[in-house]
């Protein structure tokens, strides 16, 4: 599996192209923005199948229905954040004071979905903290964990959001700390990390779960 980063919009969100590359179908992950850099990379696929989103703030899912538009992908998100994309209050637009294009999932996902890019498997692991819907999507098959703001490479999301639970997070996170192997981290914001990296240098991950207050 093939996987692209481009940081985009003004808080720097990391759009990910994925590409099997034996069958050349593809997704798009988190399009906070769908940039020309974005829309020439998409153009290499054959076919574009899903347009999946890690959570439902505004920053990672601001020009879904434009990326819709473009590629007729399904709109992929949690049940518990499903409703990010038609709240102002959910999605977090509110605060931010912006507008963004209502738009409806195609397909909910939740705790130990599967879903397939050829026959390359992309398992779907309910990681709530930052918000009560958010998800990790794990590639076993290329070792690639796509950690949206659950893990970033030396911290975490934060939890001080609508939806978000400091409890849930640290639980979070040991769950990814317990996965089998190193993977390739793929975080919603800044450089890609490795698990083994963040096993062993992210203070958040090494906490004890009995000390969960930040």
């Amino acid at each position: 599996m093939k996987i692209t980063r481009f940081p985009v919009g003004e808080m720097s969100v990391n759009c990910y192209v994925l590409e099997n590359e034996e069958t050349g179908e593809g997704a798009v992950i988190d399009p906070g923005r769908y940039t020309p850099e974005v829309e020439e990379e998409v153009k290499k696929l054959k076919k574009v199948k899903y347009i999946l989103l890690t959570h439902g703030h505004f920053d990672h899912i601001w020009e879904v229905k434009k990326a819709k538009e473009k590629t007729g992908a399904q709109i992929v998100i949690s049940r518990e954040d499903a409703v990010c994309l038609g709240d102002d209050m959910h999605n977090l637009c509110h605060e931010a004071g912006i507008v963004m294009e209502e738009c409806e999932a195609d397909i909910l996902i939740g705790e130990g979905d599967t879903l397939y890019l050829g026959d390359e498997e992309i398992k779907v692991l309910h990681t709530p903290g930052h918000s009560e819907g958010s998800v990790c999507f794990l590639i076993e098959s290329s070792k690639i964990l796509v950690s949206g703001d659950t893990l970033f490479c030396r911290t975490c999301g934060r939890t001080d959001l609508y939806g978000g639970n400091p409890e849930d997070m640290l639980k979070s996170l040991k769950r990814l700390k317990d996965l089998e192997g190193d993977y390739a981290v793929y975080p919603g914001h800044n450089i890609p990390t490795t698990l083994d990296e963040e096993r062993v240098k992210n203070r958040y991950m090494k906490r004890d779960l009995e000390k969960w207050y930040w």
